[in-house]
């Protein structure tokens, strides 16, 4: 199955994405359900040709949404079904994946990280622009003879 398509109204090349009867059709079709009673009502069925198989021994075969709460903030939070299917199937995020901060508390991190690169960069400027001077050797309390 392509993973790719051309767009009806731009003609440009765009990522394809099956539709629910589809992607059940998809599983069957690969031995990985029998029927489509295994994906509940209100999950919506993996596509796992675009998933990122790596050693795994089985794909997510559907994504339902998913309560957490943020490890910093607290706030109780949903990962919903939608927003995993574009992490496993287009970001093509690892199967054993989960969310641990809410998205507040993800720009945050990212943004202290963003901090830390560029002063880590400023540090490494600075070291080269420098002139080096040669170490000295010490003669660390011996005496020569």
């Amino acid at each position: 199955m392509t993973t790719r398509r051309k767009s009806r109204k731009s003609g440009r090349v765009v990522p394809y994405s099956p539709g629910r009867e589809e992607r059940i059709r998809n599983l069957i079709a690969r031995g990985l359900i029998d029927d489509g009673s295994r994906i509940p009502d209100d999950a919506i069925p993996a596509a796992v040709e675009l998933q990122e198989p790596r050693n795994t021994y089985s794909p997510k075969l559907f994504y339902r949404d998913k309560d957490f709460l943020c490890r910093d903030c607290g706030k109780p939070q949903t990962w919903t079904a939608e927003q995993q299917r574009w992490w496993f199937e287009t970001a093509k995020g690892t199967i054993y994946s989960q969310v641990f901060y809410c998205r507040d508390c993800r720009k945050k991190r990212r943004e202290q990280a963003a901090l830390h690169r560029l002063a880590s960069q400023a540090g490494i400027e600075r070291k080269r622009a420098k002139p080096s001077v040669p170490k000295k050797h010490r003669n660390r309390g011996k005496t020569a003879g």
